[in-house]
């Protein structure tokens, strides 16, 4: 019986193997596994009842150098939760709502306890999301990159980089189908969710600290260098839709869930709003005390969510929630006791 599993195992990696094909081995594991190839197995079924707490745009996340999460309700401005996570990096929420992606630790909001810590990464972790069914989730470091199992930490994948810290991007597609990660500073890798890479995006000259992020119907990606150069792309051929320059430089962006609007955080103290079709920028919120490096729309589009950082020596780091048409300030929050490292607005269920 040893036996028979033993060959059935080497067949199914010879299978894996040829399925790769040429042209993929430059995404490699950390001990020369070409393309990821998995490590336990089938990809784990959703883990969540998908069943939303929250409406799309109704609450966001924000973390700080206190190690604290809280948790928003952004029309009201009121905190929800907040949970000391020994962590200062938010990165996304799960699909439902229920959890957000702290670093590489996924914690429940209600519980606000760490329920799944994923240990393999041995650098910083600078971003990372969860797939569309939540069973999924993605997390980059310097060099590496790891899927991973979010019920069980378990490793699904990993993904050798190189030069890729500091820049903050990782993204699934909203079917599932794939996600993206940064590469070499200025490469984008999407890869499918098997993990086999379908194309490099190299178009970009500067360091893609701005990060970038899948449109909510998953047609495009938009991504960002600091020095403001920003191209909108299909994921599918990497075709360039639209490219142009937001001259101020950029450490963060974000497409409307419309996909009409593009918000720009600057390396100056303001956040550009661009109508996409037109190439103008229609509105620049200016009361940030220091470089703007999250940035997010409530799901109408009609607002804000940005905010500083406490890497900026001068910041408070208060995160603003601000309407795109005036420029005026609906409500700061500002109960953190420390400054802010990071925001993310929910964003739904992909595809409802």
């Amino acid at each position: 019986m040893e036996r028979v599993k033993v060959i059935g195992l080497a067949l199914l990696l010879m299978v894996v193997l040829i399925g790769c094909g040429n042209g993929n081995d430059d995404v490699v594991g950390p001990n020369g596994e070409e393309n990821g190839i998995p490590s336990n197995g089938d990809l784990p079924e959703p883990v969540e009842d998908l069943e939303p707490m929250f409406e799309p745009g109704e609450v966001a996340a924000s973390s700080c150098g206190d190690f604290e999460v809280k948790v928003w309700e952004l029309d009201t401005g009121k905190m929800l939760h907040s949970f000391r996570t020994g962590l200062i990096y938010v990165h996304d929420f799960s699909p439902c709502g229920s959890k957000v992606l702290v670093r590489s630790q996924v914690w429940d909001i209600e519980k606000e306890e760490a329920v799944t810590k994923f240990d393999e990464h041995i650098e910083r972790v600078d971003d990372g999301a969860f797939s569309p069914c939540g069973s999924i989730v993605v997390t980059k470091s310097d060099n590496y990159a790891f899927m991973w199992n979010a019920k069980t930490g378990e490793t699904i994948k990993e993904f050798e980089l190189e030069d890729a810290r500091h820049t903050k991007a990782v993204d699934f597609s909203p079917s599932g189908d794939k996600f993206f990660f940064v590469n070499k500073y200025r490469e984008i890798i999407v890869v499918d969710r098997t993990g086999e890479k379908q194309i490099i995006f190299d178009k970009h000259e500067g360091s893609i600290w701005a990060g970038a992020e899948f449109s909510h119907c998953g047609e495009k990606i938009v991504s960002g260098c600091r020095d403001g150069e920003i191209y909108i792309w299909d994921p599918e051929s990497g075709e360039v839709f639209d490219k142009f320059e937001n001259k101020e430089g950029i450490y963060s962006i974000s497409i409307s869930f419309c996909g009409e609007l593009l918000a720009c955080g600057e390396r100056t103290d303001s956040v550009s709003v661009w109508n996409i079709e037109t190439e103008e920028v229609i509105s620049t919120f200016d009361k940030h005390d220091s470089s703007v490096h999250n940035v997010g729309f409530t799901s109408c589009g009609e607002k804000v969510l940005s905010s500083t950082s406490s890497l900026s020596p001068m910041s408070e780091g208060i995160p603003l929630l601000w309407e795109v048409e005036t420029g005026e300030v609906i409500f700061e929050f500002d109960e953190h006791t420390d400054a802010s490292t990071s925001t993310v607005i929910y964003k739904g269920i992909p595809g409802e």
